[in-house]
C-alpha cells in the first residue's frame, strides 16, 4: 500500500515538472533589444525642459560660422546637411558629440558628402544654459567652434569662469573672447537661434534634421548611419 502512494506522489511531481516546463517564458525586452518583429524597444534619450530626465576628442574639419550663429562642418558644397539642435548640460549630446561625430567626420563630412550644422539650444532649466550658447558661439569667431563644444561637453564646471578658462585653454585671443561675450549682440545671436528652433517645433535636445526631415533624441549610430546612407542613395 505504501509503495503505491508513494508512486502516485512522484507522478504527481513529474506532472507538475513536465507542465512548468511546458509554460511559456516571461522576460523583460530590454533598451536596444529587438523583437521578433524586427522592432527596437528604445528608451527616449532627449532632454527637454521636464526636471527629470529619465570620448573621443574633436577631428579637424573644417569649419564656418554662419550668419545665424549656427556652427557648420564640412564643405560648404557638401548635397546634403544634418543640423541638430544640441545642449552642454545634456548627457545624450554629449554622447553624440564625443562619440558620434568623430565617426561622422571621419565617414561622411571629410570626404564632402555631408556638412554638419551645430545650433545651441538653450534650455531655461540650467541656469548657465544662454552662457554656454554664447561661448560656443563666440569661440566660432575665432575658428574654433568645435573644440569649444569639445570642451564644454568634457568639464562639469560650466560657469563663467571655468568658460574663460577654456577660452584660454584652447588659445583664443582672449580679449576678444571676453567682449563678444559681453556684446549684447552675441547674445541677441542666441536668442534669435532660440526662436528660429522653436519655429522649426524642437523642444527636445538632440534634435536633428537630415536634409529636413526631424527626428529626435539620440539615435544608435548604426540607425544614423543608415538614414544618411539611405539619403546618400536617393
Amino acid at each position: 500500500m505504501l509503495y503505491f502512494i508513494y508512486m502516485r506522489q512522484l507522478f504527481l511531481i513529474s506532472s507538475v515538472i513536465i507542465c512548468t516546463a511546458c509554460l511559456p517564458s516571461t522576460h523583460v525586452i530590454e533598451e536596444g533589444t529587438e523583437t521578433g518583429t524586427g522592432v527596437k524597444i528604445e528608451a527616449p534619450k532627449h532632454d527637454s525642459e521636464a526636471p527629470e530626465i529619465t570620448e573621443t576628442g574633436s577631428l579637424l574639419s573644417t569649419e564656418r560660422l554662419l550668419e545665424t550663429g549656427v556652427l557648420e562642418i564640412g564643405s560648404s558644397k557638401a548635397p546634403h546637411t544634418l543640423l541638430i539642435f544640441t545642449e552642454h548640460n545634456c548627457n545624450y549630446c554629449r554622447t553624440f558629440h564625443k562619440e558620434q561625430l568623430p565617426i561622422l567626420i571621419s565617414e561622411f563630412i571629410n570626404s564632402g558628402e555631408l556638412r554638419i550644422q551645430i545650433s545651441p539650444f538653450v534650455l531655461n532649466k540650467y541656469a548657465n544654459s544662454k552662457d554656454l550658447a554664447q561661448a560656443a558661439i563666440c569661440a566660432s569667431k575665432q575658428g574654433k567652434g568645435l573644440i569649444m563644444h569639445n570642451e564644454l561637453f568634457s568639464e562639469s564646471n560650466r560657469d563663467l569662469k571655468s568658460i574663460n578658462s577654456y577660452a584660454k585653454e584652447i588659445e583664443l585671443d582672449e580679449a576678444e573672447f571676453e567682449i563678444c561675450m559681453n556684446n549684447t549682440g552675441s547674445g541677441s545671436t542666441v536668442s534669435k537661434m532660440q526662436d528660429w528652433a522653436k519655429s522649426l517645433g524642437v523642444k527636445y535636445v538632440p534634435t536633428f534634421f537630415l536634409d529636413g526631415e526631424k527626428f529626435e533624441g539620440l539615435q544608435y549610430y548604426s540607425d544614423l548611419r543608415g538614414r544618411i546612407e539611405k539619403v546618400l542613395e536617393d
